[in-house]
């Protein structure tokens, strides 16, 4: 099973494809930081790289980031995907998102 990892924040965006026999190390990772600024997007891949790129919006940010995965995934399947919310509410571990959990952080 692969696992697409998110971590987006206030002025960057993170990911990372997980999977093979052992999830504990990425099979790519990436960031792209100072979005609005002088965004940078950083690849780890043992093959690929990326240079700095233009992203002054989050939507500019968020195409270039899913371009990049689309490229660096390549034959692997994207099975599950995982994003860090940092929010609270009733939450203090992992969980899946369901109806229910959108409604009560949507009621917090």
């Amino acid at each position: 099973m692969n696992i697409l990892t998110f971590n987006a924040g206030s002025s960057s965006i993170k990911f990372a494809l997980y999977g093979g026999e052992s999830h504990s190390t990425p099979v790519f990772a990436g960031a792209l930081e100072r979005i609005g600024v002088d965004a940078t997007l950083t690849i780890t891949h043992p093959e690929k790289s990326v240079d700095a790129v233009p992203a002054r919006t989050f939507a500019a940010a968020s195409e270039i980031v899913f371009a990049a995965i689309a490229q660096l995934a390549g034959e692997h399947s994207i099975d599950a995907i995982a994003h860090r919310v940092v929010y609270g509410a009733d939450f203090d571990t992992h969980t899946r998102i369901t109806d229910k959990t959108l409604e009560t952080l949507r009621a917090s």
